[in-house]
């Protein structure tokens, strides 16, 4: 039997129903069952998904660093500098 898709907050809206459910898969969590935290405000069912969360939140924020260098001027050290 598939894990039972708990009724989750929208995405961006707090509410004391975070606890809930998975961020990641949606599972319900129920009282007594381990919870695991990630930035104080997303829960996970297992370990995995909130390292899948965490590595997803990696590999973005490195593409980000990544366009943003891109779109930077480029220093020079060939220039005169006085």
């Amino acid at each position: 039997m598939p894990p039972e898709e708990a009724k989750c907050p929208e995405e961006g809206s707090p509410s004391e129903e975070f606890l809930s459910c998975c961020y990641s898969c949606k599972k319900k969590l129920d009282n007594g069952d381990p919870i695991y935290m990630y930035r104080g405000d997303k829960a996970f069912c297992s370990f995995d998904c909130r390292s899948e969360e965490i590595l997803g939140e990696d590999d973005s924020d490195r593409l980000d660093d990544n366009s943003s260098r891109n779109c930077s001027p480029k220093s020079s050290f060939h220039g005169n500098l006085f």
